[in-house]
């Protein structure tokens, strides 16, 4: 697991990455912050995916943070589905661009990120401007 918080990023993230990722391409974002929603569509070569992020508070000033493409039949986030749309930065730097938003709103915040594999969750480390 991963947890994020707006000081542990300033602590973590250099100021030239944190640049970086400011001038990173991503997606137009639509967001519910009473529900702590946010969607967004990733564009390639399978088409439009809805992609959809949720924020639940288990505990004071903490979130889990999740994450994943929304499957209509079930009408729920599916976190296991790897969809190879070709777009794997741009939809990393959004759900970053995400995160320092929501840390805006409530800068108390520390945010758990755990992919569903092991893969999953160091590539949520890294970030999307750290290969």
């Amino acid at each position: 697991m991963y947890i994020f918080s707006k000081k542990r990023f300033a602590e973590l993230v250099p100021l030239c990455y944190y640049s970086t990722v400011m001038k990173l391409p991503k997606y137009p974002v639509e967001a519910d912050n009473e529900k702590h929603l946010y969607e967004f569509f990733s564009e390639g070569p399978l088409g439009k995916i809805r992609k959809v992020i949720l924020y639940e508070k288990p505990g004071d000033d903490f979130y889990n943070l999740g994450f994943g493409d929304w499957n209509e039949e079930l009408q729920q986030t599916d976190d296991s589905r790897r969809t190879n749309n070709g777009d794997r930065d741009k939809v990393l730097a959004t759900v970053a661009f995400i995160a320092l938003d929501f840390t805006d709103q409530f800068p108390n915040a520390r945010i758990a990120v755990e992919g569903s594999t092991p893969a999953r969750t160091r590539l949520y480390q890294k970030g999307p401007f750290c290969h």
